[in-house]
């Protein structure tokens, strides 16, 4: 395999895992915001309260950061060694690291309350862990 496949895989382990977390908290939220209005709001709906609610403007940094990822996952030429690195720092930060956010707070609320959610950060964790070990060669 060349460094450009391995970095991919490991890029589309680390989406796969954002895609998912991102996924069981807007539903989440979504289901809170129609619980209080008493309204179910269609597809359409949702990717408009996700681009413009104020409740949910905290989860746009991870939409930024699944966006970064896909586009190096997805970009025609091979994925340096920086931009695999720069990847792993940045989702490390906002995912795991950060604890003075906005986005920090509501997420670590979010682990014990969302079912599946703390197994997907778990998936999330392991992922980071394999690209770091490939970038250091541990």
């Amino acid at each position: 395999m060349t460094n450009d496949s391995i970095y991919r895989e490991h890029l589309g382990r680390l989406s796969s895992a954002l895609q998912k977390i991102h996924r069981l908290i807007l539903e989440s939220e979504i289901e809170e915001i129609e619980r209080r209005a008493g309204v179910t709001i269609a597809a359409a709906g949702r990717l408009q309260l996700l681009l413009t609610a104020p409740e949910l403007a905290w989860l746009r940094a991870l939409s930024q950061e699944m966006a970064a990822v896909d586009e190096v996952y997805f970009q025609k030429e091979p994925v340096t060694e920086e931009q695999a690195r720069e990847a792993h720092r940045r989702v490390d930060q906002l995912m795991v690291q950060s604890d003075d956010t906005e986005f920090a707070r509501k997420y670590r609320d979010r682990l014990i309350g969302i079912p599946d959610l703390m197994l997907g950060h778990g998936h999330l964790r392991l992922a980071l862990r394999q690209l770091n070990e490939i970038l250091t060669g541990n």
